[in-house]
């Protein structure tokens, strides 16, 4: 039996946040994506001005940066720069926010096809 002299460390320090904070930055995520999901769609479907839309985007992009704000948080919480004790680096900065960055990205572009659809004659 081999005993390893160092214990590889199993629970990171996010793992001390309350499971509330958990779930609502889920809950954000996904209500921000399928209101991207819809004013991306709305966008490139529709040529009439819709009055729901630039608070839907707007709405969207708010659930978006709750749920970025908190990814970055637990980011700066669980950040490990070297390889220490056998875990690994962790990814960069961009890298690691670049999933919880969607929905934030998808309403700008949904938001730029808008206007310029509508500038069009």
């Amino acid at each position: 039996m081999v005993i390893f002299p160092s214990v590889l460390a199993t629970v990171s320090a996010s793992d001390e946040l309350p499971e509330i904070w958990w779930q609502l930055a889920f809950a954000a995520f996904i209500l921000g994506s399928l209101l991207a999901c819809v004013v991306l769609v709305t966008s490139l479907a529709t040529r009439r001005r819709s009055a729901w839309f630039l608070p839907t985007t707007f709405a969207a992009m708010i659930f978006g940066f709750a749920a970025l704000a908190f990814a970055a948080h637990v980011y700066r919480i669980d950040y490990n720069a070297v390889e220490i004790d056998g875990t690994k680096a962790s990814p960069p900065f961009w890298q690691a926010l670049a999933f919880p960055s969607l929905p934030i990205v998808v309403s700008l572009a949904a938001f730029a096809l808008y206007r310029r659809r509508l500038a069009r004659p």
